[in-house]
């Protein structure tokens, strides 16, 4: 990769970007509504990403990570073959094959599901954050990736994924995903001992992984003069647990789970908005399996206004104990024209405890 690199720099000028991101969370607790106290600030956030490229899309580099009281950085790089091929002489077509390596965070199948909530729907992942991972693509009709860890060790199991997505007409995708040794972020709905967690999330590690997923657009598909679209998925854990015996390793647990979402997409003049019905079973290796079910909706709009975006959602992760298990969220942010920097606020409400959270943040790229 280093010599691939090194070459290509001979062809092309190299360009740099990234992005900046500050945050604070504030909470104000209320005790049954009767008084009010705005807790010390905490979870502040800033994040920093930053990538280099030459300008004939032969490779790049990036690095991201948290910059708290110690900085981690994640950096990774790719390698574009057709392009170099391409600048070698040799035309591939539409067909490009990548290769990405470093600390890749883990790396997910590809994805026909077209989640607006930002991965409340989780996708199956490799557990295994230094991986290579190859892609095949063919324009934007085929996307075939093929990853593994080389780092395993006798302390440490392989991990693999293999993945594959379609799009056989304009407006309909197709994927279908295998995980071996994988994790998943999943709602701590399905943690029986610990029932008053249901707005959290952890992660569930398995043995194997498949999932199917599809995304029909409707708008594209039969041409209509606003948006509108139906995706969904689902997946299957075998030899699920919380937490493997060593990380790293094929996790031994004997439970299955299964995780089904389906989303409805709509946008009309200035206003979008979803609704998304998630539903997840628990198999114990002996014992009755659990279901539970969950929803969101939400909408978001510009107001006819440039730079400017306004949102609102309401999210129960148990509908059978709304009540004690919902979210109230919404944001604004404004983006100034020619600045490359957006300032915003985050508001979000979740009852058991009653806590009303701020977040203002800035976000400058570059």
């Amino acid at each position: 990769m280093v010599g691939l690199l090194a070459a290509s720099s001979v062809f092309a000028a190299v360009s740099f970007g990234g992005e900046f991101k500050a945050g604070y969370n504030i909470p104000v607790n209320f005790d049954d509504f009767k008084s009010t106290t705005i807790g010390t600030y905490k979870d502040a956030e800033v994040k920093l990403s930053v990538s280099a490229k030459d300008d004939d899309g032969i490779w790049s580099v990036s690095a991201t990570g948290e910059l708290t009281t110690s900085v981690a950085m994640k950096g990774k790089a790719t390698v574009n073959f057709d392009k170099l091929a391409a600048k070698l002489g040799s035309d591939w077509g539409n067909w490009k094959l990548s290769l990405t390596a470093g600390n890749n965070d883990d790396p997910a199948i590809s994805s026909a599901y077209n989640s607006k909530v930002g991965g409340k729907y989780s996708k199956i992942k490799m557990n295994a954050p230094y991986s290579m991972v190859f892609a095949v693509k063919d324009g934007g009709w085929v996307d075939v990736q093929v990853g593994i860890d080389p780092t395993f060790n006798a302390s440490k199991d392989i991990s693999l994924m293999a993945s594959a997505k379609i799009t056989p007409i304009d407006g309909l995708a197709i994927s279908a995903g295998y995980v071996f040794n994988g994790v998943e972020k999943v709602y701590t709905i399905l943690d029986s001992a610990n029932p008053e967690a249901h707005t959290g999330s952890s992660n569930r590690y398995f043995a194997h992984a498949i999932a199917a997923e599809f995304d029909l657009n409707l708008a594209k598909m039969i041409g209509l003069d606003f948006n509108l679209a139906v995706s969904g998925g689902d997946n299957f854990l075998i030899n699920s647990t919380k937490s493997p015996a060593t990380e790293g390793k094929v996790p031994e647990g004997k439970n299955m789970v299964n995780f089904f979402g389906v989303g409805v997409y709509a946008g009309i003049d200035l206003i979008n908005g979803y609704a998304e019905f998630l539903m997840g079973t628990e198999i114990p290796d002996q014992g009755k399996a659990a279901t539970s079910f969950g929803f969101i909706t939400g909408v978001s709009s510009n107001c006819g206004i440039s730079g400017l975006n306004v949102e609102a959602s309401l999210e129960s992760v148990d509908v059978a104990d709304f009540a004690n298990n919902y979210t109230i969220s919404g944001g604004v942010a404004y983006g100034f024209d020619g600045t490359n920097m957006t300032l915003g606020c985050d508001v979000e409400f979740a009852p058991n405890p009653n806590k009303l959270t701020f977040t203002p943040y800035m976000v400058l790229k570059f």
